[in-house]
């Protein structure tokens, strides 16, 4: 068995400080055993959690960037579901892991971005925090991974509780997380299902596009009721019905939407616009 393993604050300020100068050498070169040594006992404290660690996939392993999040969201919240959501926000985790127990997986992505313009910003924002702390839980990838699990994982589907982890990181998953999962209401699992499976429902009967811009729309319509009314004791299928509710509104008229934003959310070629 594996355990969690995590860095002082000031460990990672100071890290961060000096970063570019001192250590991004050492992730373009693939400097492996170097950062490695950069993070010993002393450094990388151990915490009370066990899990057993898997290798996460690697980019070539599929055929589409959506299916490496899915498989990789499913691994890591499988592996670290005892976390709880307090140590799942904390930077100093998902940093100390990314570089110790999950840096096979740091050195793949690394490798495949050699070449960008922009591979330090990229490298800095898979290792980092650097979004403001809601944002970042969906960009650093090993807390985007997690994050991600733990709002789809249905543990009332005992059969496959992945199911909606699947139609969620069906497309643009990162971009999707960024949009809902920065909502406030998706803090509520009841809302973050209820809402994903309206969509999951509403796509499969070709009437809106498992799309970003699907999901924020209905956050906005609990955005502007949840001024005047109290939505924290909804229940999941009171969430699900009501925004089912709201994207036949969408269809028939009844919301006012822009036609551009109205054809991402529908399709451009749907039949219902």
């Amino acid at each position: 068995m594996t355990k969690i393993r995590y860095c002082s604050e000031d460990f990672l300020t100071l890290y961060k400080a000096n970063f570019e100068v001192e250590y991004l050498p050492l992730y373009l070169s693939g400097n492996k055993t170097e950062i490695l040594s950069l993070f010993n006992d002393d450094i990388a404290f151990e915490g009370d959690l066990e899990f057993e660690y898997k290798r996460l996939y690697q980019s070539y392993e599929f055929d589409s960037g959506s299916e490496y999040i899915r498989e990789n969201s499913k691994l890591v919240y499988s592996m670290l579901k005892g976390l709880t959501r307090t140590q799942a926000t904390k930077e100093e985790l998902w940093f100390t892991l990314i570089n110790t127990v999950f840096i096979d997986y740091l050195m793949d992505y690394i490798r495949t971005i050699k070449g960008d313009k922009n591979v330090a910003q990229k490298i800095k924002n898979a290792i980092f925090f650097n979004h403001g702390n809601v944002r970042s839980l969906v960009v650093q990838h090993l807390a985007k991974y997690w994050w991600i699990g733990f709002r789809t994982y249905d543990e009332f589907n005992s059969s496959n509780p992945y199911w909606l982890t699947d139609f969620f990181t069906e497309l643009d998953p990162s971009g999707k997380a960024v949009t809902f999962f920065a909502s406030k209401f998706t803090n509520n699992p009841n809302f973050a299902l209820g809402i994903t499976e309206a969509v999951k429902i509403s796509s499969e009967e070709g009437k809106v596009r498992n799309r970003k811009e699907a999901y924020s729309f209905i956050n906005e319509h609990f955005n502007f009721v949840g001024g005047v009314r109290i939505l924290d004791m909804m229940t999941r299928e009171e969430v699900k019905s009501e925004s089912l509710q709201v994207i036949e509104d969408l269809i028939n008229g009844v919301v006012d939407v822009p036609l551009a934003k109205k054809k991402l959310i529908l399709g451009s070629s749907s039949s219902y616009l």
